[in-house]
């Protein structure tokens, strides 16, 4: 394996030697990521292809070595495709009789993980310093007992060339506690782990590399390849574009509850992991907010489904018995005829599908669904009814052909876009209540996170402020003579705390704005109180924004300094 930057994401062309009852004969071994390995043999239909290829006919495993090497590639799962052989799997190196642990990488993880990384400062240098493990958990999956470590680095496996690249980044480790593992856990354990990770961060990731080993050999890692769906090769570039911190999760103690709600709620298989494609664009934004719709549709049909009230059989027998007779009755009275008949039957068998139930559309389905969510996150998302109907309008035009009009009448899609992002938040919301955070949790994550949709849904960021409890909300007293509030940046407020009156300081707001730059002095709430009369129990306060008030009108200010006196 010898380059560590060869993974998943690389093409592999290798002509072999196919191996076989001391037989070989020539080919060439094909795979990457997204594909099923295959192998072809040269000149299939000479005399020595056609009985070599007698020879592999029912074969479930294959050897090839390769010319240029002589690396040992193991195929198993072997189909027989008349001119071709493919292969679930491929193993390099020599195989090993078995194996119980698993060690992954996965792109994007090493940037989310930066944050866990610290630095010392020394007297001749200033040193990175990094834990090896940092989290350690059992989970349970598909009746199975596992242990899952987390590495920043892994650390030194073994000197062989197999090895390198398991150890020079982030790695997720998992061990089977009884018995052995087998390919195809192995190949669902890195499909469900890439879906959990990239559902916390909120980009779509993808597996990288894949080894397995025998924990009681040393050095006896193996590289094996299978496909699987492959996204960005680099989908973070900086720690803050994710959904969630790694350092928060872990301070918080709740990624452990994550994984294990994770595996054990079938949601995830289901419903969940349906929305990381929504993360990017697929194209076509009405079937980008089509995809999201979807989601909401699955997981509001099986969150509601308890909710759901019926009346019972025989009534409701009789009450389609009735209607038909009233529609009866009416064409009868009113001898319709004609185009008029036709609208008229159609209308009849609409009305006598009708559902027998108390949620028989999205709208009451989703309107249930909203109870599951705190009022507060439902402010903060900001999804009006007149934005629903918009939703539900895009959905019925794109699954009947329908023409749409935009909101803005023209080919501006702005809003709608946006719309979808809000969407697609919402649906963030539930499945993070499914993993087991809670409200103060997701408030955090959308407060401090980059990520590209939270920041063009247009989200109730106030709310979120307010929710916080982080962001000071002022409202003076009386309104400030001159303009010092038409600029968003630099304010001074006098607060009176005998009668808890606030008022902007004219004169030390207009010298923080002119003079403070040229003063000498760095910091702005030193400058104001150099430039401020002394007091008795006078203090000094700054923050970096607050929401201002007054005249019934609130705005957003940035390096606020507030005197307490």
């Amino acid at each position: 394996m010898g380059d560590e930057n060869e993974n998943l994401f690389h093409e592999k062309d290798i002509e072999v030697e196919v191996v076989i009852e001391e037989k070989r004969y020539p080919g060439k071994l094909s795979f990457d990521g997204t594909r099923f390995p295959k192998l072809q043999l040269r000149n299939l239909y000479s005399p020595k292809g056609l009985v070599f290829l007698e020879c592999l006919k029912g074969k479930s495993e294959l050897t090839c070595i390769s010319l240029k090497d002589k690396r040992k590639y193991t195929m198993s799962g072997v189909n027989d495709n008349d001119t071709f052989f493919s292969a679930k799997y491929i193993t390099e190196g020599e195989p090993l009789v078995t194996f119980d642990k698993m060690t992954i990488n996965i792109s994007g993880f090493s940037v989310w993980l930066e944050g866990m990384e610290n630095y010392s400062l020394n007297p001749d240098s200033i040193e990175k310093n990094t834990k090896s493990s940092i989290l350690t958990e059992r989970f349970s999956s598909q009746g199975e007992n596992y242990t899952l470590s987390i590495y920043l680095k892994r650390g030194n496996q073994g000197n062989d060339a197999e090895n390198e690249g398991a150890g020079s980044e982030p790695a997720l480790e998992i061990i089977k506690e009884q018995g052995c593992l087998n390919f195809k856990e192995c190949s669902f354990l890195s499909h469900q782990l890439r879906n959990l990770f990239s559902i916390l961060t909120g980009r779509p990731l993808s597996v990288k590399n894949v080894w397995v080993s025998d924990t009681k050999i040393p050095d006896s890692f193996r590289k094996l390849h299978f496909p699987l769906v492959m996204y960005s090769k680099s989908p973070l570039k900086h720690p803050n574009e994710a959904l969630t911190e790694f350092a928060y999760l872990l301070r918080r103690d709740i990624l452990s509850k994550a994984i294990n709600n994770f595996f054990t709620d079938d949601n995830f298989r289901k419903i969940w992991n349906r929305i990381i494609p929504s993360y990017e664009q697929l194209g076509v934004w009405q079937y980008d907010i089509l995809s999201r719709v979807i989601i909401l549709e699955m997981y509001a049909s099986i969150k509601t489904k308890e909710k759901k009230l019926s009346i019972s059989d025989s009534l409701n027998r009789k009450l389609k018995e009735k209607l038909k007779q009233s529609i009866m009755e009416f064409e009868s009275e009113t001898g319709i005829k004609g185009e008029e008949l036709i609208v008229l039957r159609g209308m009849e068998r609409s009305i006598l599908a009708t559902k027998n139930t108390s949620l028989p559309t999205l709208k009451e389905k989703y309107e249930e669904l909203l109870r599951i969510l705190p009022s507060t996150l439902i402010g903060v998302i900001s999804i009006s009814d007149e934005d629903f109907k918009r939703i539900k309008k895009l959905r019925d035009s794109i699954a009947h052909g329908n023409p749409y009009s935009t909101y803005s009448g023209d080919i501006d899609i702005t809003h709608e876009i946006q719309l979808n992002d809000r969407l697609l938040v919402l649906l963030i919301c539930f499945v993070y209540f499914e993993l087991g955070f809670n409200e103060n949790d997701i408030i955090h994550f959308f407060r401090y996170s980059f990520c590209h949709f939270i920041n063009s849904s247009g989200i109730n960021k106030r709310e979120l402020d307010r929710l916080s409890g982080e962001v000071d909300f002022l409202k003076l007293s009386s309104p400030p003579k001159n303009n010092a509030l038409s600029s968003p940046a630099m304010i001074v407020v006098n607060h009176t705390i005998d009668n808890d009156k606030w008022f902007i300081n004219e004169e030390a707001t207009q010298k923080l704005r002119t003079e403070w730059f040229t003063s000498g002095i760095h910091h702005s709430q030193e400058y104001v109180e150099s430039i401020t009369p002394a007091k008795q129990n006078q203090t000094f306060e700054l923050k970096q924004r607050a929401y201002i008030e007054t005249d019934g009108q609130e705005k957003e200010y940035y390096i606020v300094v507030i005197i307490h006196s």
